[in-house]
């Protein structure tokens, strides 16, 4: 299980490009587990702000990662 960002790195970001390599060569699936952005937290919306983030930062994710050949 990997979170939609790694202190504000995704999917396709060179930092991570090792780790989703070893993952990929073992055949392991992923799971995406949301979690907010820096940026989001310094709104201060709360627990409305993780209804709105969650899924806006897993598909940053999921879609930096396909536009970048992960998947």
């Amino acid at each position: 299980m990997l979170t939609s960002n790694v202190g504000g790195h995704y999917f396709g970001q060179p930092y991570l490009e090792p780790v989703l390599a070893e993952l990929a060569r073992r055949e392991v699936p992923v799971f995406v587990h949301p979690t907010e952005c820096r940026e989001a937290a310094e709104l201060n919306f709360g627990r409305v702000g993780s209804i709105v983030e969650f899924p806006m930062d897993t598909g940053r994710n999921i879609t930096n990662a396909i536009l970048t050949g992960v998947f």
